[in-house]
């Protein structure tokens, strides 16, 4: 978990903690905003007006951040956030905040993943709930002389031109060689149920993200029975000389390889048989033949 200044007491760090229950408001909609909040205990939802209603726009758990957009615009709330469980957060105001930007960079850099993810999550959604082309295309006015005939030719001109296709390559060309030509494999301790990495590329490994219904590549979340996972978790990424495993943001359990916390940002290499746990999630790494 990101963690304020080691020289705090217990009696001044207990300043920084916000405690509530199930409905109370951290903070509303068009108020300003001078802290962010790390969720220490329980869950939040963040809410906004829409014709008169709540919507709900987000979920965060323990490890997660939240209301750092408005404090790093110096602008009111765009939304309403308030708790759907117990809870007890975290408060950083600007200058803390700004310290620990400087102290510890890789929380920064946490933050801007978190926000970008958020940003292609809103795009997604804008781009299914749009209007679609044809239905705008419906609307145009067909009244006038040679408009009909117009937007006929305009429409022709739209259509995509025929390209040569691309030959494919052959069965046994360097393009279709796996960068791993072992399988790799979490093998979940008490249950001995498996789940496999991806061959090429990340594997995101957390829980189900109930705000939006996004899973990560790896649910753990029917054997997290504690809630112990972020929903991004942690990575694991296959390179050409083998897995890697790391953390892009802080988490309040944290990531063990081989009973060793991983620092945020801190990418290491795997090997068969390592012990990995996520957050109280215990597994085994397991590289086999391929099949």
């Amino acid at each position: 978990m990101v963690q304020l200044r080691k020289d705090l007491s217990s009696d001044e760090l207990a300043a920084y903690r916000v405690t509530g229950e199930p409905g109370d408001y951290v903070y509303r909609e068009g108020d300003d905003a001078s802290e962010m909040y790390i969720i220490e205990v329980g869950e939040v939802e963040l809410v906004k007006k829409i014709d008169g209603r709540d919507q709900l726009l987000n979920i965060f758990y323990p490890g997660e951040f939240f209301g750092e957009v408005a404090l790093l615009e110096n602008g009111p709330r765009q939304a309403s956030a308030r708790g759907r469980s117990e809870f007890v957060l975290l408060k950083i105001e600007e200058s803390i905040f700004e310290e620990m930007v400087m102290n510890r960079p890789e929380i920064g850099l946490a933050m801007l993943r978190q926000m970008a993810r958020a940003i292609r999550q809103d795009q997604e959604n804008q781009r299914y709930s749009s209007p679609q082309e044809t239905g705008n295309a419906a609307k145009e006015d067909t009244s006038l002389p040679g408009a009909q005939s117009a937007i006929e030719s305009n429409n022709l001109e739209r259509q995509p031109q025929p390209i040569e296709p691309t030959p494919l390559p052959e069965p046994n060309s360097a393009s279709t060689t796996d960068p791993n030509p072992m399988q790799a494999l979490l093998i979940h301790d008490p249950s001995g149920r498996e789940f496999k990495i991806a061959l090429n590329g990340e594997t995101y490994l957390g829980r189900l993200d109930e705000a939006s219904g996004n899973l990560p590549d790896i649910d753990f979340s029917p054997i997290d029975e504690h809630r112990t996972l972020s929903r991004h978790h942690a990575t694991i990424d296959s390179r050409e000389d083998g897995y890697y495993v790391f953390e892009e943001q802080p988490s309040s359990n944290g990531t063990y390889l081989n009973g060793k916390r991983l620092n945020v940002g801190e990418s290491v290499r795997l090997k068969d048989g390592d012990a990995l746990q996520f957050g109280q999630v215990r597994t085994g790494f397991r590289l086999v033949e391929q099949c």
